[in-house]
């Protein structure tokens, strides 16, 4: 089980710092920098890409249209979102593949469609549901921030900044991997019959 204190004990690792934490809360420089950066360092790297792990779909609340000159519907904006992914139309959410066009004002979502779906990358703060290459992934992240002001060193800062992106990257490829979708296999068997 994945806790906050044993990424952030892993982030501490990665920069050489070898005394672990046992509490965030805990009267050290390392705990300080820890509790400082980790939320950050975490809905940065969600928002960054749609992780399946993080991805909601609900259906929208429709609420007074403040832009009625533009858009047929204005929906509540769901709390947590770090990122809007696609607006689905209508009640067919398995289908549908075809992009919607949107508009976003403070925390209202505007479209032509009623219903309407949203998904979206919301936040997650619990850690044990984050899968492992994530955990990865954000322990670097969190290491990229806290590695100068724990160490005063600003070639390892870069060093950690450039291992944290080829660890994002691994981590968003294997990601994207773990996804299939039917119509890509008969677009690409089409292909293959049509050469």
């Amino acid at each position: 089980m994945t806790s906050k204190v044993e990424i952030c004990n892993l982030a501490l690792s990665n920069i050489g710092k070898g005394v672990p934490i046992s509490d965030l809360n805990e009267a050290s420089e390392e705990a300080r920098q820890c509790q400082l950066h980790y939320p950050m360092a975490r809905d940065t790297l969600l928002q960054l890409y749609p992780w399946r792990f993080a991805e909601k779909t609900l259906s929208m609340a429709e609420v007074e249209n403040d832009w009625a000159e533009r858009w047929s519907h204005a929906y509540q904006q769901p709390s947590g979102i770090l990122k809007l992914l696609r607006i689905i139309p209508g009640l067919d959410i398995e289908n549908a593949i075809n992009p919607v066009s949107y508009g976003r004002r403070g925390e209202r979502i505007y479209c032509n469609h009623a219903p309407a779906f949203l998904s979206f990358i919301t936040r997650i703060d619990d850690p044990v549901k984050f899968p492992p290459l994530f955990v990865d992934a954000l322990s670097w992240a969190l290491s990229a921030r806290i590695a100068f002001p724990l160490t005063r060193d600003a070639r390892l800062r870069q060093e950690i900044n450039q291992t944290a992106r080829e660890i994002r990257a691994s981590a968003e490829t294997s990601d994207a991997n773990d996804d299939f979708n039917f119509a890509d296999l008969m677009a690409e068997q089409h292909v293959a019959r049509v050469v």
